[in-house]
């Protein structure tokens, strides 16, 4: 059965739907690399062994969303094509030629407008493939005899990786994997909520203020690997500061996903959090998480990418494995974080029953025009429940994420919507993590406890 649309407009290769799907399974992880040219080929192309199985195609230049092309499967003899969409309009076109079970392909650009990729809430029934058994051909994907389950959360700012991901980084800590944090930017432009601390000169400074809170928050949760893309704090949008050349919203996107892929190479994550395409709530800087994120996770892997990271070992232009080169590397699972509507509304009920108003309620004197504007926010912020696929119980590890949100004293209130009800409050609503699984090359349940799990 051929790949069926996916959450965010992708293609989930190998998932097909019923209503008694069991599982999620991949296309074929084992299958080869077709080689190719940067010049000439598209990056990704993963090709099923065998005759009958389709081939799928990840585009890898759409700035937000990766639609791999929908193919005939391929008989013997027989040529196929499919269609991925990418950036300016550029069309990917790929032809396809299966004979005895080796796939001979070629790509080319087509000038020509890209249909619009819808973009579901998340993952349904309707796109899960009903498995009950393992399949044979799903085998996973080799890992280094030294290496160690990595989980990298990829972040916008110091604060964010504590109230999104500070429970399953702290658990995993415990577990014994490897976890890697990696922000965009300092926190350069962020308000300072302490009154006697909103001063000049701490905004002058406040990108290293806030790396200190940062490096105070990881030593709470044990993480003892960080790092920052280098990239200044973007503000909100339709600010002065949104137009910093220096800003991540003014980067390059490709040099930022290399940046990425970079860190990737490095550490070798095989589980990566990052945020969806609004960003959670709109931020320009979380937005460029999810734009960043998304491709370098798709492009880590492939030699054809960033050559000039690459040992000439694995293919590459730049130093020697010896010397510092790195080699490709493919991620295993990619997620995005969410807070699920259920619990932003819990939120805003116990703060209206305590006679506060919710940072997620419009103004009391909004007009017709502002409501609007709020119900079209709240549209793309909110994550229904039924689009979580994994629920990650913290609650043996709440503590130090609460103690660990208190280092960032710049930008954590007490009187947050957050913090208001104290740790007792925590523990009624911030128990679990919830997030939504992207992107798998290893087989895993519908329905999961662990990010770690199917590895």
């Amino acid at each position: 059965m051929g790949p069926t649309a996916g959450p965010l407009g992708r293609t989930i290769a190998g998932m097909a739907g019923t209503d008694a799907a069991a599982g999620w399974a991949p296309t074929a992880p084992s299958a080869r690399r077709v080689p190719h040219s940067p010049q000439n080929f598209a990056p990704g192309g993963m090709v099923a062994p065998q005759d009958g199985h389709p081939t799928a195609i990840r585009d890898p230049h759409s700035e937000q969303n990766f639609a791999p092309a929908r193919l005939a499967v391929p008989q013997d003899g027989q040529v196929t094509g499919g269609v991925g969409s990418t950036r300016a309009g550029a069309v990917w076109v790929r032809a396809s030629v299966t004979v005895r079970g080796t796939a001979v392909e070629g790509l080319g650009r087509e000038r020509r407008p890209s249909p619009p990729t819808p973009q579901p809430a998340g993952p349904t029934r309707a796109t899960m493939r009903a498995m009950t058994e393992t399949d044979p051909r799903l085998t996973a994907l080799p890992t280094p005899p030294e290496h160690r389950l990595t989980l990298m959360c990829v972040h916008a700012h110091p604060d964010d990786e504590t109230i999104g991901t500070g429970g399953a980084m702290a658990k995993a800590v415990r577990d014994g994997r490897r976890v890697v944090l990696i922000t965009g930017t300092r926190g350069e432009q962020g308000e300072i909520v302490v009154p006697e601390m909103d001063t000049p000169d701490n905004h002058r400074r406040l990108g290293e203020i806030r790396m200190g809170e940062l490096e105070a928050a990881m030593g709470v949760l044990g993480v003892t690997e960080w790092d920052n893309l280098g990239y200044r704090d973007s503000d909100m949008m339709g600010r002065p500061g949104n137009r910093d050349p220096r800003t991540w919203w003014q980067a390059d996107l490709d040099e930022a996903v290399g940046r990425l892929v970079w860190f990737m190479r490095r550490y070798q994550p095989d589980v990566v959090t990052t945020y969806n395409a609004f960003g959670g709530y709109g931020h320009p800087d979380h937005i460029r998480v999810h734009q960043t994120a998304v491709p370098a996770f798709a492009r880590s892997g492939d030699p054809a990418w960033y050559a000039e990271q690459l040992a000439p070992e694995h293919g590459g232009t730049g130093p020697s494995l010896e010397e510092g080169g790195l080699a490709p590397w493919t991620p295993k699972k990619l997620y995005e974080q969410a807070i699920p509507a259920s619990v932003r509304t819990a939120m805003n009920e116990r703060l209206a029953a305590a006679g506060q108003r919710s940072f997620w309620m419009p103004p009391e004197d909004a007009t017709l025009e502002q409501l609007a504007e709020y119900e079209e926010f709240m549209a793309k912020a909110l994550v229904p429940d039924e689009a979580i696929t994994t629920w990650v119980d913290v609650t043996d590890v709440l503590p130090l994420k609460w103690a660990a949100i208190q280092k960032h004293v710049t930008q954590i209130s007490q009187t947050n919507g957050f913090m208001a009800f104290g740790y007792e409050g925590w523990k009624e609503a911030w128990s679990r993590e919830a997030y939504i699984l992207r992107e798998s090359l290893v087989s895993t349940t519908r329905h999961e406890t662990d990010l770690f799990a199917g590895l």
